[in-house]
């Protein structure tokens, strides 16, 4: 990586913790436990930059809620089934 894209990833980060240091309690936690679950997934062990992205495009999302005023919620169920799910490599063609 190069010092132009070391910038880039810093700036993005920052923007992203601000995007995220704007939401409610409410959605700060379930934002916490969705992304946790889903980085905690091989693809993401395998692919670390992957993780990065995943956040800034899981904080678009839950500031564009925050910003509409609705809450996000998670269902248990999708968050802990979702660790057993075969990641997309798995499916058949």
């Amino acid at each position: 990586m190069n010092n132009k894209e070391a910038v880039r990833e810093e700036e993005q980060r920052r923007e992203t913790d601000e995007k995220l240091s704007e939401l409610s309690s409410e959605n700060a936690e379930t934002f916490k436990q969705v992304y946790e679950s889903h980085v905690s997934r091989p693809e993401f062990k395998e692919h670390p930059r992957m993780k990065e992205i995943f956040r800034v495009k899981l904080a678009d999302v839950f500031a564009d809620a925050e910003r509409r005023g609705i809450v996000l919620k998670p269902e248990e169920r999708a968050i802990d089934s979702n660790r057993d799910k075969p990641n997309g490599n798995d499916r058949e063609r």
